[in-house]
């Protein structure tokens, strides 16, 4: 594969995770409104209620792994085309999506991909690879953040409901916050990556 051959495929799986991005925030936030709206409460004895909670549901998950495949795609193939330029990265292509996977490493290894990701990409390109530290803290921020009030939603739900709902919203609008701030950076990084091509062949 050349390296005009990576970028474009960069670019084709860009857009895929661009608009999963924008479907899994639009399916969190309309799971916020259900949850604000108390169908959730109403779904054991509300046949309509229970639809749209279970439709909102399947919506979410089916969002949250489509995104989850193909940021993995994309990673692999932004962190790949990095290499054949010769950027010398700590992280390898497998291991810029793989680390979400293990448990306790993923907490910072998978930003800590993204952001050699980042700086090798901006600094090819324009040499402002630290303008977006503040972009990649508060996507991961959100990340980290919405999937522990998630876990603190899910183990109070039979001790505090209440309380348990209140960290729910919070959870799917941290998560929500997430995939925003990804899409921002996916277009970030893939349009640096471009423009690098593009001034190659003007060179």
């Amino acid at each position: 594969m050349t390296i005009e051959d990576g970028r474009r495929i960069l670019a084709g799986r860009a857009k895929a995770l661009s608009i999963v991005l924008l479907l899994f925030v639009a399916a969190d936030l309309a799971l916020s409104v259900i949850t604000a709206l108390g169908l959730l409460d109403q779904a054991a004895t509300d046949p309509m209620a229970a639809r749209i909670a279970i439709a909102a549901g399947l919506a979410q998950f089916g969002c949250l792994v489509a995104s989850a495949v193909t940021t993995s795609m994309w990673l692999y193939r932004a962190n790949d085309n990095l290499r054949q330029t010769g950027a010398a990265l700590a992280y390898g292509p497998n291991g810029a999506w793989a680390w979400y996977l293990v448990p306790v490493a993923n907490l910072f290894k998978p930003f800590q991909a993204m952001q050699e990701i980042w700086d090798a990409s901006l600094e090819a390109s324009s040499g402002a690879a630290s303008n977006g530290q503040a972009l990649l803290r508060l996507w991961w921020g959100c990340w980290i953040g919405g999937n522990i009030l998630a876990t603190l939603a899910q183990r109070l739900e039979d001790v505090n409901h209440a309380v348990a709902a209140v960290l729910g919203f919070g959870a799917t609008a941290s998560l929500a916050g997430s995939a925003w701030f990804l899409y921002r950076i996916v277009g970030e990084i893939t349009e640096a990556q471009q423009a690098r091509g593009e001034a190659a062949v003007f060179a």
